[in-house]
């Protein structure tokens, strides 16, 4: 895999969702096998909050290897931005470097489930998950600021989604 350039793209949520098995994550990080997470889709990954992922990730390499070591937090945040970007082609997203998109997430860590925090990006794979974060910013676009959605209107949404549901419910015959 790491020959020809591909990528794997890790959905541990879905995995253990679905008792389909544990990646071996150490092995294809050692092979230089280019790691993305994912979140799969909502009928195997329910929240598709990608910070639980990491959390998920982090320990279901863990428990699967016997390696209390494995997947660090180094590691799981590189799957989830430089990875991520160059998985699907975006050289130019997935770190803060002058001439990058301002692709941003900004996640609050101060909270009593987060605290003390010694190091940010343990705290942030161990203990953050989607209601921590605070402002999204892509390609320069604030599309969550103070944990408020600010392109769209959320609750209208949501309404849209719970009607379109009954409605494939109903057509299906599914009570």
């Amino acid at each position: 895999i790491a020959e020809s350039g591909a990528s794997v793209i890790h959905c541990p949520v879905s995995n253990m969702y679905l008792a389909s098995g544990a990646a071996p994550i150490s092995q294809m990080l050692a092979q230089g096998i280019s790691l993305a997470l994912g979140t799969d889709g909502s009928a195997s990954h329910n929240s598709q909050d990608i910070l639980e992922t990491l959390k998920s990730a982090a320990l279901l390499a863990k428990v699967s290897s016997g390696n209390p070591t494995a997947l660090l937090p180094p590691d799981a945040l590189r799957m989830v931005t430089t990875a991520g970007a160059r998985l699907v082609g975006r050289d130019d997203s997935g770190s803060l470097v002058p001439g990058a998109k301002a692709d941003i997430t900004l996640v609050n860590l101060n909270t009593v489930r987060s605290m003390p925090v010694h190091r940010p990006e343990s705290a942030l794979v161990y203990n953050a998950s989607g209601p921590d974060a605070h402002t999204v910013i892509v390609d320069g676009q604030i599309l969550l600021d103070a944990g408020e959605v600010t392109v769209l209107d959320e609750a209208a949404l949501l309404e849209e989604a719970r009607r379109a549901a009954a409605a494939l419910l109903k057509r299906a015959e599914v009570e």
